[in-house]
């Protein structure tokens, strides 16, 4: 292994505990509701999708106003 690699690994390890932390405080159960629907799921898991689902929802809308300009 050359330094280079080495680094890169030590580099690669930092995000990897950060999530692993990031996930064992937010394993708290939360309720969602949006309109009739309702899901409980774990924190962490909710503050991961719920961006996702919001870029999903907003990029297309985007893209639609740009149109009619």
């Amino acid at each position: 292994m050359d330094r280079r690699t080495a680094q890169e690994g030590v580099g690669g390890a930092g995000p990897a505990v950060l999530g692993v932390g990031f996930v064992a405080q937010n394993r708290v159960p939360v309720r969602i509701r949006w309109m009739v629907f309702g899901v409980t799921w774990p924190l962490w898991p909710a503050l991961l999708v719920m961006p996702v689902v919001g870029v999903l929802i907003g990029v297309p809308a985007r893209r639609r106003s740009a149109r009619r300009r």
